[in-house]
């Protein structure tokens, strides 16, 4: 499957799946280790997953990843480094989905849109969890 990453100097800031990408069967485009993990999967008619559930078990998250789904409109996501310098700029349409793994981002919405988001909990509220970084351009 392919994997398009937002990346700088080895750090991922993002992976992106697109509506389009093809696979077959369930693939994950994120690394093993990485405390969220996001793939996708394409089944013919008929296919059946055996039953199954997951294991609890304790795991330490030190890194909060977010996902972010595209159901409706236009967003443009903005990227920087901990210095504050943006590295990129990408476009997410309906259908898209990525996941924001590091450093600092910026969501506008270009049309109308609505989403779907994914993280790590608990929630501890906005003050808690957000810092918010000032950004000159």
């Amino acid at each position: 499957m392919y994997k398009e990453k937002i990346e700088k100097e080895g750090t991922v800031y993002a992976y992106i799946i697109r509506a389009n990408d093809k696979i077959e069967g369930s693939k994950f485009v994120t690394d093993p280790n990485d405390p969220l993990q996001l793939g996708m999967l394409s089944w013919p008619k008929g296919h059946i997953e055996l039953p199954h559930k997951h294991r609890k078990m304790d795991k330490v998250i030190k890194e909060v990843h977010e996902v972010l789904g595209v159901v409706k409109g236009i967003i443009e996501v903005d990227f920087y480094d901990e210095d504050k310098n943006k590295i990129n700029t990408t476009s997410l349409s309906v259908g898209d989905t990525m996941l924001l793994a590091e450093g600092i981002h910026r969501i506008r919405i270009i049309e109308d849109a609505k989403g779907i988001k994914v993280k790590q909990g608990p929630y501890r509220g906005i003050e808690q969890d957000k810092e918010i970084v000032n950004i000159e351009e």
